[in-house]
């Protein structure tokens, strides 16, 4: 019978420990912090997208708008109110701690998120019983018509609605842009903001490939606009296109003028 000696046998022990963790890093199984990228949808219309049902409570505001392409503005304006204010570094979780106890028999918390996100990006999504939204996520969606009136009835938290002032709905950094440089035109910004929010499906600097699948056109037909074969789905078009040197305002319009279209 062979014996080992002790200091070998620790020996043996450390680097067989050692090794299976650099083995393991460099198959890529070995992970000491979460990537905060959702699990994508791996079949249907929205294969390949980032799937919201997959978003956790340590998510921040921030990560989602990069694994979605929803601003985080959008976002923390959606979901504060006149007394609680969401911030674009706040993990997804804090929802649960700020809306404790104000929102009557649904909760506001990380399922909020996962539903509002689906809404505004048009992907099915099946909520938990008691699940609610904000008045001004509820105001958002309704003014880009991402939400029926039966369906805000279902899931506004009515318990805050005296807590709301009013105003305009959330709009995106490109959105402000926009206001701003119409109103240094003679424009206001106002009108621009009213314009905007009132039209569904409209193509921004950050939709992607699968928002306008969802939204009716077809892969040939992109093909046909954009000049090149379709990339991931999930990649923005406007990065996509730029990278092959064409105009985004050109392709923009057009998709657009299809979108409208096939939409009315």
């Amino acid at each position: 019978m062979i014996t080992i000696k002790r200091p070998i046998l620790a020996l043996i022990i450390v680097l067989g420990i050692f090794g299976g963790i650099l083995l393991s890093n460099a198959l890529g199984y070995w992970k000491t912090e979460s990537t905060k990228t959702p699990a994508t949808i791996k079949t249907g219309t929205f294969a390949g997208m980032a799937d919201p049902g997959d978003i956790r409570g340590s998510y921040t505001f921030l990560d989602i708008e990069k694994a979605f392409a929803i601003d985080a503005t959008i976002l923390c304006s959606s979901f504060s109110t006149a007394t609680i204010i969401v911030k674009p570094e706040d993990k997804v979780n804090t929802l649960e701690t700020l809306y404790a106890g104000k929102t009557g028999t649904k909760e506001i918390g990380t399922d909020s998120v996962r539903l509002f996100v689906a809404l505004s990006k048009g992907i099915p999504y099946n909520p938990g019983e008691g699940t609610g939204l904000p008045p001004n996520a509820v105001r958002y969606l309704m003014q880009n018509k991402l939400l029926t009136a039966e369906l805000a009835t279902l899931y506004r938290v009515t318990e805050l609605e005296s807590s709301v002032p009013s105003q305009t709905p959330p709009v995106s950094s490109e959105q402000a842009t926009t206001s701003q440089t119409n109103q240094s035109t003679g424009g206001t910004a106002s009108q621009t903001t009213s314009e905007h929010t009132s039209l569904p499906k409209t193509v921004t600097g950050s939709t992607t490939f699968a928002d306008v699948l969802s939204w009716g056109l077809t892969e040939k037909e992109i093909e046909t606009i954009i000049g090149f074969p379709l990339p991931q789905k999930t990649a923005v078009i406007k990065d996509a296109v730029t990278s092959q040197g064409k105009s985004f305002g050109t392709i923009k319009t057009a998709l657009q003028e299809l979108i409208n279209k096939k939409n009315q």
